[in-house]
């Protein structure tokens, strides 16, 4: 049973890096969403462009970190739970 719920931690854990990182490739294709805003205006406008993104693109940064940050922190959480689960499958 001590197996079962290192299993289910270790999903619970997995479940939470995959949603972290969904979300960082969905920052991702936004930032890309906002570059091509830039690289397709006219040239005239792309200070302006720069200007109206500049908050959203600063808080797309610090949304990126800290998704990061958190896939860091779950897989630092995940380490322990599977030696304990290979140490238990070995005995």
């Amino acid at each position: 049973l001590v197996g079962d719920g290192n299993n289910l931690e270790l999903s619970i854990i997995d479940t939470r890096i995959e949603a972290e990182q969904s979300k960082v490739q969905r920052l991702q294709e936004r930032l890309a969403g906002l570059d091509l805003v830039v690289t397709t205006g006219r040239p005239q406008d792309r200070n302006y462009i720069n200007r109206q993104q500049r908050d959203e693109r600063r808080q797309i940064a610090e949304d990126i970190d800290t998704s990061i940050d958190l896939i860091t922190q779950y897989t630092e959480e995940k380490l322990p739970t599977e030696r304990n689960a290979n140490d238990k499958s070995i005995k």
